[in-house]
């Protein structure tokens, strides 16, 4: 692959980690929207929405910018297929996280006390996985800059492993989640049934997406 200028020395390698980090800001804001939502501030929950809807747009801004500077010329076939489809991965976790938000707003929903716990410990797991593999995007830059490091290498395995880990726990987290909702539901209205269901499934795409994430910069490492 030919050397040329740029961040980390390279075009395309920077700013898929600048992506990355307009991708965490919308992950940053994950833990008061939900904090609302326990709370019932609807009204907090609209203001986080537009927030997490700005920020997602500056990524998606920051993908097209990405998707455009590629050409044959510069990588291969290979490569930048893996880097796209790597790209189009970490840009689902802002989807996802707008997706929450914006779920929030469609219908005031009160979260039974009994469903508080899992929800939260929903959260913690996915931004687990995200920040890991924020880690992995970053040393990924580092080792395809510098691929004779062995240590390098080994580091970026390990957190794509802790990644994986994470998006295992997040799915018994959403298990123990379901089974709980469904223990109770004799109390809900069945659109109340569903609509956490959904919310559920939506918290849970976040880890899915830093799982396809973590997959991608394996290949990429691996080649």
């Amino acid at each position: 692959m030919k050397k040329i200028g740029g961040l980390f020395g390279r075009p395309a390698y920077g700013p898929i980690y600048e992506h990355m980090l307009k991708v965490m800001d919308c992950l940053g804001l994950l833990d008061s929207i939900i904090e609302s939502f326990i709370a019932g501030d609807h009204e907090k929950i609209e203001e986080l929405m537009e927030e997490t809807c700005r920020l997602e747009h500056d990524a998606d801004i920051i993908k097209r910018g990405i998707r455009e500077s590629f050409t044959k010329s510069i990588f291969g076939s290979s490569n930048r297929g893996d880097i796209l489809t790597l790209l189009s991965q970490q840009d689902g976790i802002a989807d996802s996280c707008q997706d929450v938000a914006r779920l929030l707003t469609v219908r005031k929903t009160k979260l039974p006390g009994e469903l508080k716990e899992d929800i939260l410990e929903l959260v913690d797991k996915v931004k687990d996985a995200v920040e890991a593999v924020s880690r992995a995007d970053l040393k990924m830059i580092d080792l395809l800059e510098n691929p004779s490091s062995t240590e390098k290498l080994e580091e970026v395995i390990e957190l794509i492993e802790h990644v994986q880990k994470e998006e295992w726990l997040t799915d018994q987290v959403q298990f123990r989640f379901a089974k709980t909702l469904f223990s109770i539901e004799d109390k809900l209205d069945p659109v109340t049934v569903i609509f956490l269901m959904n919310l559920m499934r939506e918290l849970g795409r976040i880890a899915d997406h830093a799982e396809n994430t973590a997959d991608c910069i394996r290949r990429l490492i691996t080649k």
